[in-house]
């Protein structure tokens, strides 16, 4: 294994931890900022307040409310993806580029056993 080689590694497995931590650090808050809003929803739907205010209330957080959060939310998963995206790209490239040094060494070899 090459040094570039461990580096990409080491970079690689960096990466994917902190993809998970960023996915796992979403959720969590997703969790606790919508899990207490939808218990209030309920509550309200439940009899807590009566009238056209609560029916509005309830309407706003399941239309507007609940639904944009959890689109802040699918931002830093996508943020995950997109690292996790960069690192297959990194691989990608090195693959690419040891391929083409590779069949450049080959080249070279073959010009000089000729001589």
């Amino acid at each position: 294994m090459s040094i570039l080689d461990s580096i990409l590694s080491v970079v690689r497995s960096v990466v994917n931890g902190i993809s998970d931590t960023i996915n796992k650090l979403v959720s969590s808050v997703m969790d606790t900022v919508t899990t207490p809003l939808k218990g209030l929803v309920n509550q309200v739907v439940g009899g807590i307040w009566k009238g056209n205010g609560a029916d509005r209330f309830v309407q706003e957080m399941n239309s507007e409310v609940i639904p944009s959060l959890t689109n802040l939310g699918s931002l830093g998963t996508d943020l995950g993806s997109t690292i996790g995206n960069a690192v297959a790209a990194i691989d990608a490239a090195d693959k690419q580029a040891s391929s083409l040094a590779s069949q450049l060494v080959d080249t070279f070899q073959g010009i000089v056993s000729g001589l």
